[in-house]
């Protein structure tokens, strides 16, 4: 299970291959996961399902052209052509110099952060016909890319959806707090706080924010999905999850109150 998590988590439901076409650089995405075994993993307590092929191609496709202005070229139900966004992916931006926080990889962050304030404020068409705020179920360091050149950051591959029954704001503080904890198994510690305090900055609603720590109880399945997402042993994820919440407490609170009295970490005991 631990392996088939962990490869949900890093978007191995399809195989990706550089093409030209017309000159220009695409990306043929062809599904490699069997829409049988789709079925069978959205039957579990997940707070996301997997797309089926059909659903997965059109939605890529209706989300490039409206987000990006971009034609997708869907080949069949299984395969598409994605034209190349520009940029580095922000894994690989905080990767670089592993022992430093560079002004790049804060302005690469903050941008990361800032698209996906931008993308949560517009509401979309689900593929189960539902309407409501875009969140993209998978929104880790992998999944963004930040061009130098515009100063802009774009997401990509929406092959997860959050069922219907996780609410709006819970969806985007799940969407936060993949891209935070992500970032920080790549960040050196001693900038933990100052990732925090710039993530909430260019997210800019504390209401979200303080939901990225007081999230809804999890079934054991979801906690181990995201940990796999977060890639942070046991006791930095506890660490850096009371940096978060001593940043979002009131501060006449966070001054005073001892780090025994906090909420106690959703992940205690896993890892």
């Amino acid at each position: 299970m631990i392996r088939t998590l962990r490869a949900l988590s890093c978007g191995r439901l399809c195989d990706t291959e550089r093409v030209i076409v017309d000159g220009r650089l695409h990306y043929r995405k062809t599904r490699v996961c069997p829409d049988g075994l789709i079925e069978l993993a959205n039957r579990g307590p997940l707070h996301f399902d997997l797309l089926p092929s059909a659903s997965w191609s059109r939605w890529e496709a209706d989300f490039y052209a409206r987000f990006y202005g971009r034609k997708v070229l869907i080949l069949d139900d299984t395969s598409i052509l994605v034209p190349e966004l520009p940029g580095r992916t922000l894994h690989d931006i905080l990767s670089e110099s592993p022992d430093a926080f560079s002004a790049l990889k804060s302005t690469a962050f903050r941008s990361a952060v800032t698209a996906l304030a931008t993308l949560h404020a517009v509401d979309v068409r689900y593929p189960d016909g539902h309407h409501g705020p875009f969140a993209h179920a998978d929104a880790t360091v992998r999944n963004v890319l930040f061009d130098i050149d515009s100063g802009t950051a774009s997401w990509f591959d929406f092959e997860t959806v959050y069922r219907r029954d996780i609410v709006a704001a819970d969806r985007r503080a799940s969407d936060f707090r993949a891209l935070l904890f992500s970032a920080a198994a790549l960040v050196p510690r001693r900038y933990w706080a100052d990732l925090v305090d710039q993530s909430r900055s260019a997210y800019g609603d504390d209401a979200i924010f303080e939901r990225v720590s007081a999230l809804p109880r999890r079934s054991h399945f979801q906690s181990l999905f995201e940990l796999t997402q977060f890639r942070l042993g046991a006791r930095h994820r506890d660490e850096f999850a009371n940096i978060i919440r001593r940043t979002a407490a009131p501060q006449h609170l966070s001054a005073i109150a001892p780090d025994h009295t906090l909420v106690p970490s959703p992940f205690q005991g896993l890892g």
